[in-house]
């Protein structure tokens, strides 16, 4: 297969997902960091990067309603909220995404209860990567 996968995370999910120790998490904190296909880490890794499992982890299901344009990490978006049930849980996401140029995401924000989690797409030069 000959693939490489790619990912970037915070030193949360690093830590907790991705088992990094937190020293190694805070120097690889919003890197792009590589995967070769002959790692070990690859197949759990890319189950959750690769274009077919991206794709569906984007697949919108539930009560979708259109927001009022705002900003969000510094630029101006619209989104979308949409409001699911996962495991008897009321789970509520919204997603941001550029409101002129290329459609792409700013930001994600989820809720279900008390619990909250936001994930921002950053801007990052190749160079910084």
């Amino acid at each position: 297969m000959g693939s490489t996968a790619y990912f970037r995370g915070d030193a949360f999910a690093l830590t907790n997902y991705n088992g990094f120790p937190s020293g190694l998490a805070s120097k690889y904190a919003n890197v792009w960091l590589k995967v070769p296909h002959s790692s070990s880490a690859y197949a759990n890794l890319s189950d959750g990067v690769t274009v077919p499992t991206t794709i569906a982890q984007l697949y919108i299901s539930g009560t979708i309603t259109g927001l009022a344009p705002t900003v969000a990490a510094g630029q101006h978006v619209g989104g979308v909220e949409v409001k699911t049930k996962s495991a008897g849980h009321a789970i509520t996401t919204m997603l941001f995404a550029r409101a002129s140029g290329a459609p792409l995401p700013v930001e994600e924000l989820m809720t279900s209860g008390s619990d909250h989690l936001s994930d921002v797409m950053k801007k990052r030069s190749a160079a910084s990567a």
